[in-house]
């Protein structure tokens, strides 16, 4: 733990400003904060516009196949599509509103220091994986794009569904990336 202590004060007295208005650190912690909870914002807002509209396609399926014999063509693929996309522009939101679920009987125990160091270190681990994610779906997105692939029923091209939930991974990703920075700030200013 004495190594993790000396890394981290040398880390927060190399990034010092001598303008007097704070490290670099804390700056771009500030400026990727609000990057992140802007594009945030404009995913979870989708997100909510398209459960909204899941629900009212729902509704009108069962209400249309019940009363009237006439169930709506393609209710299936597009109520999964928009929750494929629901899910993964909500993620970042969810992240940013600690919101995830956490086990944590263990960790609060330990002193701050060490729970804000345990903090940038699995932050950092779930940011490279949810980095590697997005650019996975988006290579897949682009095959999908040579391969014409598309829906069964309405003929929806599904590339333009892995290309939009990329964007939600991209938030998830900016906001453990969010997460983890301010882990190392707190990291920094307790030790």
């Amino acid at each position: 733990m004495k190594k993790s202590s000396l890394v981290m004060a040398k880390l927060g007295s190399s990034l010092e400003n001598n303008s007097g208005d704070g490290s670099l650190l804390i700056r771009f912690s500030s400026s990727l904060d609000k990057l992140t909870k802007g594009y945030n914002r404009i995913l979870h807002g989708l997100s909510c516009v398209l459960l909204f509209a899941m629900m009212f396609l729902t509704v009108f399926d069962v209400l249309g196949r019940n009363l009237f014999n006439s169930p709506i063509l393609g209710t299936y693929e597009l109520t999964g599509f928009a929750l494929a996309i629901t899910v993964f522009f909500s993620l970042g939101a969810a992240q940013l509103k600690g919101d995830h679920i956490e086990v944590d009987f263990l960790f609060k125990k330990l002193p701050e220091r060490a729970q804000n160091v345990c903090n940038a270190v699995i932050y950092l681990i779930l940011t490279l994986v949810v980095l590697l994610t997005s650019w996975q779906l988006f290579v897949y997105a682009q095959r999908l794009l040579q391969g014409n692939n598309v829906s069964g029923d309405l003929g929806i091209p599904i590339y333009v569904i892995a290309f939009l939930t990329t964007f939600g991974a991209i938030g998830f990703f900016l906001s453990l990336l969010n997460s983890f920075v301010q882990s190392v700030v707190k990291a920094v200013k307790t030790g």
